[in-house]
């Protein structure tokens, strides 16, 4: 096959794939059950050992949700994730790359300096057996509604994968925009909210019944990621003083808003 026969091939690939994730905004599915899915979409054309994909505030750039494909993340490496999103010397964070406008980043672009103090790599990475990571941040219209991180072991992404990945990341980042705004809308009349306080370190103190009936749900979704993401927020907080006393929003499922609040 020749190179310009080749290149058709993946331009096919890119735009059946944009089509699919396209498809998926009108399924009436939740954020995370989308994201899984399109994690699913993905990983079909540029193959991976661990996906971890989140959902970010277009106006703090702060992590909101988490979403992961079929192999999840073992739980004890998922803090030192989130931790790693808010170490300022962290290479390649969503959102350092977010700021940059970067469309995707590998870890075999990092120098040597960058690569020993990289938390992922010697952290999470290596003990796991992986020596390659992609990052894509979810860019459109100039704002980012979220990024994916993807490892494997074996050989790099090739720049053929790299290509496929930034040509549908706009097509993620459309469909994640139109479900946070479609679950920002849902009615919330009669409903109570949903408030968490936590500790320094996100550790929750005290909760509201209705924040307590969403971290039951979210638990039997994925066990202790209801932990994981008040650790997420409370790490947000401690990385952004000037907003250290100010309430972490998000939505739950499509159920309507909660609040954290650091104490």
């Amino acid at each position: 096959m020749s190179s310009r026969a080749y290149w058709y091939v993946w331009q096919e690939r890119a735009d059946r794939l944009r089509r699919e994730i396209a498809a998926l905004a009108v399924t009436g599915a939740g954020l995370s059950d989308v994201h899984a899915r399109a994690i699913a979409l993905v990983h079909r054309e540029v193959a991976s050992d661990l996906a971890c994909w989140v959902t970010m505030d277009p106006q703090t750039l702060g992590l909101s949700s988490i979403a992961s494909g079929d192999a999840r993340i073992p739980p004890q490496y998922e803090p030192i994730l989130a931790a790693a999103e808010y170490t300022p010397d962290e290479p390649h964070r969503f959102a350092t790359l977010a700021r940059r406008r970067e469309p995707a980043a590998r870890l075999s672009d990092l120098t040597a300096e960058e690569r020993r103090r990289s938390t992922r790599l010697n952290s999470v990475w290596r003990p796991l057996g992986l020596s390659q990571e992609i990052r894509v941040p979810f860019l459109v219209d100039g704002v980012c509604w979220g990024a994916a991180g993807m490892a494997r072991s074996g050989g790099d992404f090739s720049d053929r994968e790299v290509a496929l990945l930034v040509a549908v990341a706009p097509a993620i980042a459309s469909l994640t925009r139109l479900v946070v705004r479609a679950e920002a809308g849902v009615p919330l009349t009669g409903m109570p909210p949903a408030i968490v306080v936590v500790g320094p370190r996100g550790e929750p103190r005290a909760l509201t019944a209705a924040a307590r009936d969403w971290r039951d749900r979210m638990d039997e979704l994925v066990p202790g990621r209801f932990a994981l993401m008040m650790e997420l927020m409370a790490a947000g907080a401690r990385a952004t003083p000037e907003d250290a006393s100010a309430f972490g929003r998000g939505t739950p499922r499509g159920r309507g808003p909660f609040s954290t609040r650091a104490c």
